[in-house]
């Protein structure tokens, strides 16, 4: 008996991070029919709608929704550009819904943004998602915590370099967030809904030593890392989305029952045989 599959009509809202202006502005490319062709895991015929939501200091500051015909998985739309900039930080959500229940899966289609400066140079930015990520979900089952260990980080007044966590919370509840350093050194900050926070870290680390850091929340927090020049957080070099550890447990209990089939499976997969 074949097994029924369960189908989706939406995706994992994308989430980037926007920058003020002095930064510089953000631009999203989105391709209606790799959507469809990464994605949807049943011929399509009907219609794709996205939408574009911005929330700058907690409220929704733009909406733009685009709607794309398909008949058997295809478009004659073509990939459009977005661009964004605020007067202060911000984040950029994308929704993706179908009129009918075709996805296989509700992670976003791959992609990143480009984090446009001043000067005309250009940063990739790789986007998050809003829910759906099941590391963290079962991290949270887990430890009742979110938790991330960074270890990258440096801040250097004497060669300019300085470096800052930038914290998202997408959310309609606040959120406490935690970052900590091992020499017991700590910043707490509160996140309201829908807001972003850019924290500098030079008065946590030991100037000119590469050190790592520790973010729990009791929620899920998006965190980035953004390398920028030394006490100027709008002269950014690069932002770098981070991945939180996995809450899956790495050893389960086998049972006597269990026992022989276990052995057996795991004989198969040493020996590469299927």
């Amino acid at each position: 008996m074949t097994e029924k599959r369960s189908y989706f009509n939406y995706l994992s809202p994308k989430i980037f991070p926007i920058f003020p202006a002095e930064t510089g502005s953000l631009h999203v490319l989105t391709s209606p029919q790799f959507i469809i062709d990464t994605r949807a895991g049943l011929s399509f015929s009907g219609k794709l709608e996205i939408k574009f939501m911005v929330y700058m200091n907690g409220e929704e500051t733009s909406s733009e929704t685009v709607t794309f015909e398909f008949e058997d998985s295809k478009t004659s739309a073509i990939p459009f550009m977005r661009e964004f900039t605020l007067a202060n930080h911000g984040l950029l959500e994308i929704h993706c819904n179908a009129d009918a229940p075709i996805f296989t899966k509700i992670i976003p289609e791959p992609g990143y943004g480009i984090l446009e400066r001043p000067d005309g140079s250009s940063i990739s930015i790789n986007r998050d998602m809003k829910y759906a990520h099941t590391r963290v979900i079962e991290q949270m089952r887990h430890h009742n915590r979110f938790c991330m260990l960074h270890s990258a980080v440096l801040s250097d007044g004497e060669r300019g370099i300085g470096n800052s966590i930038l914290l998202g919370n997408p959310y309609d509840q606040p959120l406490v967030a935690k970052l900590r350093t091992k020499e017991g050194k700590m910043v707490s900050e509160k996140l309201l809904p829908h807001t972003v926070k850019m924290i500098d870290l030079d008065e946590l680390l030991v100037s000119g030593s590469p050190q790592t850091i520790m973010i729990t929340a009791n929620n899920r927090v998006l965190t980035f890392d953004v390398k920028h020049h030394f006490g100027d957080q709008a002269r950014v070099n690069s932002v770098d989305h981070l991945d939180p550890y996995s809450g899956f447990k790495t050893h389960r209990a086998v049972d006597l029952m269990s026992m022989p089939r276990f052995l057996i499976s795991r004989s198969a997969n040493q020996l590469n045989l299927k």
